[in-house]
């Protein structure tokens, strides 16, 4: 649709207005979150801080300008520049507008997408995407921190394991797998009531294991802070859209988890907790080994299925 506007305008407001309604006429209706994580990749490292810290902001992208972004990053507005037109928009302003018309992470952002009719190609797109998702992990993922993660996994004390709303799900996966070859594996409610008494009993001898998929709570950032003060080392998980921690303690895994419909795809992360664990018991193999034979004895004396 073209919009034609008078050439006869002069009201700067009245300019703006158009330029909106242009801007929400003519946009491509993919998310800006989504733009980024096509070719996060593919873009130079300058332009991955600056897309990181993009990402980061989530929905108060409206509160920030171009400047303020790239000063944020340590780029040069240049740089600003090129990155909003490689995702496809005029001037970052477009950008901005466009963040502010559905809210960030929610599934209501893959409502207006395009879905195969046919329902077999609907599930080879959903498949094709997950297949991608694990490839460009395979990628992204630094190998040091990796080795990091599983050193923590087997050497300390206690591994507590916690994660808010949608993240929930994966650190109760991550901590019913990682029982199977180690003992000392404790959970974080999610109940904000008692989280006070059960950090404190976090120490420095223990590892959190806290997944942090969005939407993550604000309360994920106040979290790192507090256990950094205390010297307590961190190993997180999360999707793309989590700036890389700076953190000299925490220890970050980066999963690509863009889904192919309405929601986020969490793949990757389960595959990373198999290969973390797996690498866990084959590291302390004796212990493990015990363990797995204690566990399978009480198996065995409580029968498969203890009856309610």
């Amino acid at each position: 649709m073209l919009l034609i506007r008078p050439k006869e305008c002069q009201d700067p407001y009245e300019t703006l207005f158009h330029e909106m309604i242009e801007t929400a006429l003519t946009a491509d209706p993919a998310r800006i979150d989504d733009r980024i994580l096509a070719v996060y990749d593919d873009l130079s490292p300058r332009q991955q801080r600056l897309a990181d810290v993009v990402l980061e902001c989530g929905g108060d992208l409206v509160g920030y300008s171009a400047t303020t972004l790239a000063r944020k990053a340590g780029v040069s507005k240049a740089t600003a520049a090129r990155l909003f037109q490689r995702l496809g928009y005029h001037r970052f302003e477009d950008a901005r507008y466009a963040a502010a018309r559905v809210p960030w992470a929610s599934p209501l952002r893959g409502l207006g997408q395009e879905v195969p009719q046919a329902e077999q190609d609907a599930l080879g797109e959903h498949l094709n995407r997950e297949v991608e998702n694990l490839q460009r992990s395979n990628r992204s993922i630094d190998r040091t921190a990796l080795q990091r993660a599983i050193q923590l996994l087997s050497a300390k004390r206690v591994v507590w394991v916690g994660g808010f709303r949608m993240s929930y799900a994966i650190a109760r996966y991550l901590q019913s797998v990682l029982r199977n070859v180690r003992a000392g594996v404790r959970p974080i409610s999610d109940s904000a009531w008692e989280l006070a008494e059960v950090f404190a009993e976090i120490g420095t001898d223990d590892v959190l294991v806290l997944a942090a998929f969005r939407r993550r709570p604000p309360q994920v950032e106040r979290i790192l802070q507090v256990l950094a003060e205390r010297s307590v080392p961190v190993i997180l998980l999360s999707d793309m859209t989590a700036a890389p921690s700076s953190r000299g303690d925490v220890v970050h895994l980066r999963c690509h988890s863009r889904g192919a419909t309405i929601f986020d795809s969490h793949t990757v992360a389960f595959s990373l907790i198999n290969f973390l664990c797996s690498q866990v018991g084959t590291r302390c193999l004796e212990r493990t080994d015990a363990h797995i034979n204690d566990v399978e004895r009480l198996h065995d004396a409580f029968g498969d299925i203890i009856p309610r």
